[in-house]
């Protein structure tokens, strides 16, 4: 688990999740994790957190009550973590369970009570055994005297008789003692693997808890470098956003002077037809003046030279135009085509 300084549940993996007694994160996150320790060891965690961001590291074996309100014996190993990206002061939290070490023990303590009444129940055989013995004696020496005591015989072997019922008893009860003595040095053998399993599971998540401090460092090494390329690529984008700015300037000046060129051309376009409506009624008046020209030719020879030098002169401003307006196109065109 990860936890704050204040106790709130940062983070929780799926073995955390089991020992909350909950199912799902939503259940846990952002709760304080001392609302699941009895009342009792509250005072422990305080005094836990302040040796943990003092020394770096601390234990603590408390109580803890899951979400269904089973008491388990936890024991908390805690971690400080003074460096991590959120700049949250937090501790990463290991805790292992020891209710089933304490069983283990309460078992153990239960094996050596019993051992110290199988203990009792020997010596309880052993003093059978010689009563046994002593009344086998008794028995022997009646006989010698059964002809002259027979009534007091008769009762020695009643006596006997009830003395070889409670040895036959005590004989069986020794072997269910024997037995159940077994069964405990079976059980006893079962405990203590049970117990080399936990230690080398405790052992393998403290070495995961490290190797998970390693790769926290890593990953934190690898968000600062993943920042400064974050960084240098705005730079990059804030050139970039200049220069597409200047682009842009530089293509509404080429616009604005291409609109010029229009303009300009439009105007020698329409140069060009006033031109043209000349020439068509400078034709016009040629052809009218052709009509009467048989009369008027000796009259009008110096008006046609007259009219035939205005012709050439609007011919060669027809072709000027003409020249004028090519040139403007081909001007024009490049500029369209790069846009």
């Amino acid at each position: 688990m990860r936890v704050g300084a204040d106790g709130v549940l940062l983070a929780v993996n799926d073995a955390a999740l089991s020992l909350l007694g909950a199912e799902t994160l939503t259940q846990v996150l952002e709760t304080a994790i001392t609302d699941r320790l009895v009342p009792d060891h509250h005072e422990l965690w305080r005094d836990f957190i302040t040796r943990v961001f003092s020394d770096g590291s601390a234990s603590l074996d408390c109580d803890m009550v899951d979400r269904a309100g089973v008491v388990r014996s936890v024991r908390l190993q805690g971690n400080a973590i003074t460096d991590h990206p959120d700049g949250i002061r937090s501790m990463i939290l290991g805790a292992r369970d020891l209710s089933a070490t304490r069983r283990l023990e309460l078992a153990l303590q239960d094996q050596e009570t019993t051992g110290k009444a199988s203990e009792q129940l020997r010596a309880e055989v052993a003093d059978a055994r010689a009563a046994r013995d002593s009344a086998t004696a008794a028995a022997e020496e009646s006989q010698r005297a059964a002809e002259a005591l027979r009534g007091e015989l008769e009762r020695s072997l009643a006596e006997q008789g009830r003395m070889s019922d409670g040895i036959v008893q005590r004989d069986h009860d020794r072997r269910q003692i024997e037995s159940a003595l077994k069964r405990r040095d079976e059980e006893s053998k079962f405990l203590q693997a049970a117990i080399e399993r936990y230690e080398s599971e405790h052992q393998r998540l403290e070495a995961e808890v490290d190797r998970a401090i390693g790769d926290g460092r890593r990953l934190q090494l690898e968000i600062e470098q993943a920042q400064g390329l974050v960084a240098q690529a705005q730079r990059e984008v804030g050139q970039a956003h200049d220069e597409i700015a200047l682009a842009r300037a530089e293509r509404e000046k080429a616009v604005s002077e291409r609109e010029q060129v229009r303009a300009e051309l439009e105007y020698l376009r329409a140069e060009l037809e006033q031109s043209r409506a000349e020439h068509e009624e400078f034709t016009a008046m040629v052809k009218n003046k052709d009509v009467s020209r048989q009369k008027m030719l000796a009259e009008h020879a110096t008006a046609r030279m007259q009219a035939e030098r205005a012709l050439a002169d609007a011919s060669a401003r027809h072709e000027r135009l003409a020249k004028q307006i090519e040139i403007l196109a081909r001007e024009i065109a490049p500029s369209e085509r790069s846009e």
